[in-house]
């Protein structure tokens, strides 16, 4: 077992850090693209070649009507100026992201005429074809009798048949704005999805782990919005506006995720999480008192509503491990008895859940964990380690504190 994971570590090899701070956001993403290049063109041919005729074009033509669901999202009557503002951000961005992926060179016999209706797909319609993906991960949050929160998140994506996901694990550093209103931060990156549906930490505080939710195929949604696209959006705004209001403004979406956020007001941190799929939008806030806790993983939070239960697509054997993934955490929890002030000795009870190995492929650290995230937010610094692959309790994981 020790040799096998030694292997899944050795070859994702350790996280490498690509700082693109000198450079506009959307340069960035282009660089960004140029680095990502090989191994797009990879995973695109192998999803294009393994997804069914039908089922393609369903996706083209949602990834074209999503196009046309931003430009009309950013006319909507009560849209914010800042929401207008970062929507067109992203639609800058990702074009140059797709000139990056050089995706107008990119051919393949399934996007014949008649999957895309006559008309050549656009590098900017096959990058949005490629934000349609969803990935895994488990995440919580942890209230200290501090006020400060500790987050545990590990990133979980299922290898599939082709060559492996990732080439590399990255995590970008990027910038929006110049000058004395620049605000940097960091996001790990999927090589073949914009930055946004993983974990992130932005300078002023701000904190997003995502989560998937396993839905069915939803209604037949015109003009739905990707998940992906949300996410990018969430971490360029940060609390700028807020989370439900650009969430309202936003839906419907194709698909579903669990946002997972941090963020300062004053002294106080702040901490919620965001379940959205479909017309659904379901907000639940981390309680102030001490030892309270958020915890999520593949499915709705509230087992007990059976309108969102409809939605998932769970094998009950799926169902009952995602469960038992949450008594598991429960458990562990409730036999922490942390001090009062965040320390280091308590952020290792967190690394030991990371850690942990119990419900073997349901486990903590299972194989398909591609790097951990645990962060520690106080009101003037946060304190995070990151890991690659699943977490060891021998590793030494990167230490990074990010003052606010």
């Amino acid at each position: 077992m020790k040799n096998s994971w030694q292997a899944i570590k050795s070859r994702l090899g350790p996280i490498q850090f690509l700082d693109f701070t000198h450079l506009e956001l959307a340069q960035a993403h282009l660089e960004l693209g140029k680095q990502v290049n090989e191994q797009v063109w990879r995973n695109l041919d192998w999803r294009l070649s393994e997804t069914k005729p039908r089922r393609l074009e369903a996706r083209i033509k949602q990834a074209r009507e999503c196009w046309s669901g931003l430009q009309a999202r950013r006319k909507r009557r009560g849209v914010t100026e800042s929401l207008r503002i970062a929507i067109e951000d992203y639609m800058v961005c990702l074009e140059a992201w797709a000139e990056g992926l050089d995706l107008a060179h990119f051919s393949h016999p399934a996007l014949n005429a008649s999957i895309t209706r006559g008309s050549p797909m656009a590098p900017y319609e096959l990058a949005l074809v490629l934000q349609h993906d969803n990935v895994g991960c488990q995440t919580g949050m942890y209230r200290y009798a501090s006020g400060g929160v500790q987050l545990w998140h590990t990133e979980e994506d299922v290898d599939r048949k082709s060559d492996n996901r990732f080439d590399k694990l990255r995590i970008a550093k990027l910038q929006i704005g110049n000058g004395s209103q620049a605000l940097r931060f960091h996001t790990f990156i999927y090589p073949d999805l914009m930055p946004g549906p993983a974990f992130s930490w932005r300078e002023d505080g701000y904190v997003q782990a995502i989560d998937t939710l396993l839905l069915n195929n939803p209604p037949r949604i015109i003009g739905g919005m990707l998940a992906n696209i949300v996410c990018w959006l969430a971490l360029r705004l940060g609390v700028s506006i807020s989370t439900m209001d650009m969430l309202e403004s936003m839906h419907p979406f194709l698909d579903g995720y669990a946002m997972n956020i941090i963020w300062q007001e004053g002294r106080n941190i702040k901490a919620a999480k965001y379940e959205f799929a479909g017309n659904l939008i379901i907000k639940s806030c981390l309680a102030d008192d001490n030892g309270s806790y958020l915890f999520q993983v593949n499915y709705f939070s509230d087992r007990t509503n059976t309108s969102l239960r409809v939605m998932e697509a769970l094998s009950e054997r799926t169902e009952c491990a995602m469960s038992r993934r949450v008594d598991r955490t429960v458990q562990i929890l409730d036999k922490i008895n942390a001090p009062a002030n965040g320390t280091l000795l308590q952020a290792r009870h967190f690394f030991r859940l990371v850690a942990s190995r119990a419900g073997r492929e349901w486990a903590y650290a299972n194989k398909d964990v591609k790097a951990y995230f645990l962060c520690q937010a106080k009101p003037d610094e946060m304190e995070i380690w990151l890991g690659a692959g699943p977490a060891g309790r021998e590793d030494i994981p990167e230490r990074i504190i990010q003052k606010i």
